[in-house]
């Protein structure tokens, strides 16, 4: 339908169909072909600002903003009891019903002013830095962006990292995602190992801990176009034991699997160590290896999406490599 199809009353009609649908006014930044309404563009030809389609249709332009301290905080406060988080300015900007975040900051000042008025965590910190800081999670103080969980200071990596993984959204196409689905198959198969990314204890620097290996980090890589497989070894805090997982050039198959003391001298000191796919190269590397079926038939098992990382995933997000 083109422009000049549009009526008066057909537009005005389309605000009230959201406002319906939707229980608040609606907002400039609501009206898109893509929500399934028709596009602001149209209204501001029309009416000449968006606050004069408004005003046109009948709406209160300040009942959005009718509400007390009171029931501002039991939002903040519903929101954090159903999420287990403090929620953040694009939460607010998202909430299908409720206030908008600029009646937050008129009735309280600012966003972080709001998260205290209603006795909730604060989602970042601004305060003057020395350098010094480093991230309670992986003890990096190489970041720009400190955030505070539960009081413990922790970088944008592992703010990232973590939120993903609590929220069942991590990326197993991401190297931390195929990574983690790595750790879960070794996990299943080693029935002593103390899981170190699990819910309550994520980015830690190693992965996990046995009776057998100790502190343990897994380093997974498909075959690449050079007929290898290129470990990277290099981290700030060496684990007693590397786990090497050679899966083949599609990740459809585990291969191989090693498992070496750090203090080897075939590993010792080592950035980076290549395993040739040939049958000489891998004889070097016999005393280190492991059977992997047990560890395969685990992976070619793994329904990703009954895993809490990857629970609210849709199930068309095929993993590839």
């Amino acid at each position: 339908m083109s422009k000049k199809d549009y009526t008066d009353e057909e537009l005005i009609a389309e605000l009230y169909r959201f406002y319906n649908e939707n229980g608040k006014i609606p907002r400039y930044k609501d009206m898109k072909t893509s929500n399934g309404y028709i596009c602001l563009k149209r209204y501001i030809t029309r009416f000449g600002t968006w606050n004069n389609a408004l005003e046109v249709a009948g709406f209160d332009l300040h009942k959005k903003y009718n509400y007390s301290k009171d029931e501002l905080i039991l939002v903040l406060q519903n929101f954090y009891i159903k999420n287990g988080r403090s929620p953040t300015v694009f939460d607010i900007n998202n909430l299908k019903n409720g206030p908008a975040l600029t009646t937050f900051i008129n009735m309280f000042g600012s966003w972080n002013a709001a998260l205290n008025a209603a006795n909730i965590p604060l989602n970042v910190l601004i305060h003057k830095l020395d350098g010094t800081e480093t991230c309670s999670k992986c003890h990096t103080h190489l970041t720009c962006n400190w955030y505070y969980v539960n009081n413990n200071r922790i970088c944008n990596k592992c703010y990232c990292k973590e939120r993903k993984t609590l929220f069942g959204t991590l990326d197993p196409n991401s190297s931390v995602g195929f990574g983690v689905l790595m750790e879960r198959v070794v996990i299943t198969c080693i029935k002593d190992a103390i899981w170190y990314n699990s819910a309550d204890s994520l980015c830690m620097p190693y992965d996990f801990n046995c009776k057998l290996y100790n502190n343990v980090n897994i380093k997974a890589r498909k075959l690449s176009k050079y007929n290898s497989w290129i470990f990277r070894l290099d981290c700030k805090y060496i684990p007693d034991t590397f786990m090497l997982i050679g899966l083949n050039e599609n990740k459809s198959i585990i291969e191989h699997i090693w498992i070496i003391n750090s203090n080897m001298d075939i590993i010792k000191n080592k950035k980076t160590l290549t395993i040739y796919n040939t049958q000489t190269n891998i004889n070097k590397f016999c005393n280190y290896e492991v059977d992997p079926e047990p560890y395969n038939k685990v992976y070619q098992n793994l329904d990703i999406y009954s895993l809490p990382e990857f629970c609210n995933l849709s199930k068309s997000e095929e993993v590839s490599v």
